[in-house]
């Protein structure tokens, strides 16, 4: 297969990336978070749902003084930014619904590879800008 110049691969990513995030916020509009008062679904008590996250990220729960904070890119209510892997996280309440979601089960994103696919499942809270730069990387 033929490698994608650097220019052509931005192009073609950011079409499959756009597209795959247009098919998710179509899912979730169809209110599987069953958000209520700007409560989540899981028995109605997280307030911002997914859109926490730790303070510190390297050891996650395992330090002591870690605590969950509101994502940087969330202002009034709304997303700032475009991460399909925000988009593509699924909860456990979900879960037990039988809702999951992820990027080898999106048709457009079979387009990637399997490290591309990596990436795109684990960047929780990053821009769209710079999971771009490692999906280009890893082209």
């Amino acid at each position: 297969m033929k490698r994608l110049k650097k220019d052509e691969a931005r192009i073609k990513y950011e079409i499959i990336y756009d597209k795959a995030c247009e098919y998710l916020d179509s899912e979730f509009q169809k209110g599987l978070c069953e958000f209520e008062n700007d409560k989540c679904g899981a028995a109605i008590k997280f307030l911002y749902g997914c859109c926490k996250q730790y303070k510190h990220k390297l050891f996650a729960q395992l330090i002591p003084w870690n605590k969950l904070v509101i994502c940087e890119y969330l202002e009034n209510k709304k997303c700032t930014v475009q991460c399909i892997s925000c988009k593509l996280y699924t909860c456990t309440y979900l879960k037990k619904k039988g809702i999951r979601f992820r990027a080898k089960d999106i048709e457009i994103l079979r387009e990637f590879n399997i490290i591309q696919r990596y990436i795109i499942d684990r960047s929780l809270f990053v821009p769209k800008e710079k999971i771009m730069k490692r999906l280009i990387f890893w082209r």
